[in-house]
């Protein structure tokens, strides 16, 4: 049996965002998978393959462990499971991923809201 195929892979770990940006994708018809931690990315995974990945720049390695600047390593992993995806990394400091920006989309997440507006941005490019 192939892998789920979700539209937009979440990694966030702030809840109340996750739930607002599932909500914002659901009412456009598309599939959302909303994940917490980097492992939850990785082991995601192995099962399942976005087309679109939006990445906090900062979330626990673990389930609800300590927060680190993990978006570039996220970005990384996702790149390498799924080659022809779109790649958004989010986050308050930009200038932490200036890096980054060669290789994928880093926003400032105040240029996201609100949610609804985003995501319709996202799936139109």
């Amino acid at each position: 049996m192939g892998k789920t195929i979700y539209d937009i892979v979440h990694v966030e770990d702030d809840d109340f965002t996750r739930q607002e940006m599932k909500r914002a994708v659901e009412e456009t018809g598309l599939t959302y998978l909303g994940l917490s931690s980097l492992q939850g990315l990785e082991s995601a995974l192995l099962e399942a393959e976005g087309k679109i990945f939006l990445i906090d720049g900062s979330f626990p390695r673990i389930e609800r462990g300590e927060n680190e600047v993990l978006g570039g390593e996220a970005a990384d992993i996702s790149k390498k499971y799924c080659k022809n995806a779109r790649i958004i990394i989010h986050t308050l400091d930009p200038g932490w991923f200036i890096e980054l920006r060669e290789k994928y989309e880093v926003l400032c997440k105040v240029d996201y809201l609100p949610l609804s507006k985003f995501v319709k941005e996202v799936i139109q490019k």
